[in-house]
């Protein structure tokens, strides 16, 4: 995916059905969901070029809330849907950072997604993947509530 995640067009919805058949071809292919090991191997299949390290940080963004080892199979088409428009790029990310589904990113929601993010791209954030959540609460709430919603996060994210 070389330096930007953002592309110049849109997947077809022939390379997405194809994205998504090698995933629900995958040995772990259950209930919508593969098992995060396998992603490398989706990659390599799909020729999308990924570096061991990017892997493992996609891993940790695709894994289900609460831990597991799953990702959602509609989960990684949602990204690859959105990877030519960055408005919609960084929406599908800061939902994906929501890992309670409240519609609020928390710290720890942060945290975790600023660190898997910054691990398949270090240069992601820039100067801005430097702010802490206190930090960030200041910039990015634009209702000025004291909490960071969603939709908040992504229009910070689009700005970068």
């Amino acid at each position: 995916m070389g330096k930007s995640h953002i592309l110049e067009k849109p997947f077809t919805p022939e390379e997405l059905e194809k994205f998504k058949g090698i995933l629900q071809s995958l040995p772990s292919y259950k209930d919508g969901t593969i098992h995060n090991s396998e992603y490398i191997i989706f990659c390599n299949a799909a020729g999308i070029p990924t570096t061991p390290e990017q892997a493992e940080a996609y891993k940790n963004y695709f894994r289900v809330p609460y831990g597991d080892e799953l990702a959602r199979v509609s989960d990684i088409i949602k990204v690859f849907e959105s990877l030519h428009d960055i408005q919609a790029y960084c929406l599908t990310v800061a939902k994906h950072f929501d890992k309670n589904g409240d519609g609020l990113i928390s710290a720890d929601e942060y945290e975790a997604g600023v660190a898997a993010m910054k691990a398949f791209d270090p240069g992601l954030f820039g100067e801005k993947g430097k702010f802490k959540f206190d930090e960030l609460i200041k910039k990015a709430d634009t209702n000025k509530d004291g909490k960071l919603q969603v939709e908040e996060l992504a229009a910070w994210f689009s700005t970068m």
